[in-house]
């Protein structure tokens, strides 16, 4: 059963390091996903104020510029925004199957508290069946004592009568140095 219970705690440590290692990854993708939702606002922003400027030229508003210039950007700005897109739904993804896999961790570390504790609860059973199956050995022969074991009442009185001296002299000595502080 020992051995039962050490290969259970040691899966159940396992699946503890696999939730700290799906936490931490969860927490550094959440700030991955943070910084590239940031980008993707700034790109769009960025693709908004070309659109604006590619309509100006267009209509002869804005001068100076071509539209063949505008379009690179506005194109290069597109592709910078589809791949940071797709890589914020990688990201998305890769969450999901975190959550799924945790989820599955959780399961089995439940599972496992219970098979520990059937296992622990089994062990404590096969102690008490063991104490019930002790035998008791004698360790020494019985023999009888020559002298009698309950006390005399002469060495009782005269142990009383000692302790009582002693505390007598006692409180004499405290009493009369209290009369002599007065």
């Amino acid at each position: 059963v020992d051995g039962e219970i050490d290969g259970v705690r040691a899966s159940l440590l396992d699946i503890e390091s696999s939730l700290g290692t799906l936490a931490v990854r969860r927490s550094d993708n959440a700030a991955r996903r943070a910084g590239l939702v940031a980008t993707q606002e700034t790109l769009r922003g960025r693709l908004v104020s070309l659109y604006a400027r590619r309509t100006d030229i267009q209509t002869g508003v804005a001068a100076g510029t071509s539209i063949g210039a505008i379009q690179a950007e506005i194109d290069d700005l597109q592709e910078q925004l589809d791949t940071v897109t797709s890589e914020v739904e990688l990201i998305e993804s890769t969450d999901a199957t975190d959550a799924l896999a945790e989820a599955q961790l959780f399961s089995e570390q439940g599972a496992l508290r219970s098979e520990l504790s059937r296992l622990e609860d089994r062990r404590v059973g096969l102690g008490i069946d063991q104490l019930g199956q002790a035998r008791a050995r004698v360790l020494t022969s019985p023999h009888m004592i020559a002298e009698s074991v309950t006390p005399t009442a002469a060495r009782g009185g005269a142990f009383g009568l000692a302790v009582g001296l002693i505390l007598a002299l006692v409180f004499v000595v405290f009493v009369s140095r209290l009369r002599q502080r007065q």
